[in-house]
């Protein structure tokens, strides 16, 4: 535990919430497809039990230490008459394999969501890679149009202007 860096989680360098974070990136790892998968099935939990990952407990770092050990959130609801639910939970478990490389694939994912009994429907999408690191950064530029800071000559040109408006004032 004294190789941890235990930080605020709106802080985190690698960005990410602790609650959704795959043992490996505690580890010093770094956010790949893996770790994404990892962090679908908590998002898949929070959704299926209504509950955060690790509701019960308060402290960031006793989440570290949980999935650090092997430890992942436990269901709130029984699956005995829901085979949909069950299935889901299923897929869950799978995402939160310790060893990266056995969770399965976004493709995989999506695979057995289309065979679950509800009734999950396939898109066409302009990608076939199961991974693309310039999404999230795609993604955030279509929210923004025009750049979140103005270049230099945008910044030149505003103070320029208002110079040259407190000159004419005063």
């Amino acid at each position: 535990m004294s190789s941890i860096q235990l930080t605020n989680s709106s802080m985190r360098a690698r960005g990410g919430t602790v609650r959704y974070q795959a043992p490996e990136l505690f580890r010093g790892g770094h956010n790949n497809s893996e770790s994404d998968v990892f962090a679908f099935a908590c998002v898949a939990y929070e959704l299926l039990m209504e509950k955060l990952p690790f509701h019960e407990l308060r402290w960031e770092s006793a989440v570290i230490a949980a999935v650090l050990a092997g430890s992942r959130p436990s269901p709130t609801a029984p699956f005995a008459n829901n085979t949909a639910s069950q299935a889901v939970w299923d897929l869950i478990q799978d995402c939160w394999q310790e060893n990266p490389q056995m969770r399965p694939t976004a493709a995989q994912i999506v695979e057995r969501l289309l065979i679950l009994p509800m009734q999950a429907t396939a898109t066409l999408c302009e990608s076939t890679t199961d991974w693309d690191d310039t999404l999230t950064s795609k993604f955030r530029r279509s929210l923004y149009p025009q750049p979140l800071f103005p270049t230099i000559a945008e910044l030149e040109s505003m103070i320029f202007w208002i110079a040259g408006v407190l000159t004419t004032n005063s």
